[in-house]
């Protein structure tokens, strides 16, 4: 007969816990100490988001702010264009090359704006809105409904369905007509003290508005 050996069952060796290893329970299941985030990593986590959302900021705030330069660059040049158009019997030949020069550089910034997402405000027939608009002036006029947009006097814009810069408009009001009416002034004009302050009547809601919309004209 042979001899018979006692063999005892070897227990498992306990899971290490370290670089590379993950301390479990009964059953293979990761332990609750090692699926709760460490505090230092947390903290660390947080600080780089408020880092990022911070440079997000300050990026959307520079883009804003040299888009509005650009934007102040198209006025001037349209002011020019405007003022040349009062005097064209006096434009010389000369002059019309400086002009096609500069409507270049206006297109080009124009573009700029355009491929940046930038656009001019459109659809001034919807109304005035104070979403989009600014009153520059109210005028007493009886033959336009209230909140029509009499002339834009400078134009708005959008970026990625933010304002950059509201319309400066022109807007009808036939509240101005009877006030106008009641102190024995002709109709149809504006009344201005200390150069205008037409701009809070419109602001405190005496005008009604008529929705109006922002769309991308053609480049």
């Amino acid at each position: 007969m042979g001899l018979w050996k006692h063999r005892s069952k070897k227990k498992p060796a306990p899971a290490k816990v370290g670089m590379g290893h993950t301390q479990t329970s009964i059953g293979g299941s990761p332990s609750m100490e090692a699926l709760e985030p460490e505090p230092q990593k947390l903290r660390e986590q947080v600080t780089l988001l408020e880092v990022s959302l911070q440079e997000a900021r300050q990026q959307v705030s520079d883009t804003k702010r040299i888009l509005l330069g650009i934007i102040d660059a198209i006025d001037a040049f349209e002011r020019v264009f405007e003022s040349i158009r009062a005097k064209e019997d006096q434009v010389t030949p000369q002059m019309k090359l400086w002009i096609g020069n500069f409507r270049t550089v206006l297109r080009l910034l124009s573009k700029v704006l355009a491929d940046h997402g930038a656009f001019p405000i459109q659809n001034l027939e919807g109304g005035f809105d104070a979403h989009w608009h600014q009153a520059f002036e109210t005028v007493g006029d009886s033959t336009e409904p209230d909140g029509t947009i009499l002339q834009e006097i400078q134009k708005g814009y959008v970026w990625r369905d933010q304002i950059l810069r509201k319309a400066s408009v022109v807007v009808a009001c036939k509240a101005a007509t009877a006030s106008q009416a009641e102190k024995g002034l002709p109709t149809g004009t504006v009344e201005t003290e200390a150069g205008s302050n037409n701009n809070a009547q419109a602001t405190d809601g005496q005008t009604p508005v008529a929705g109006t919309t922002a769309s991308s004209p053609n480049p």
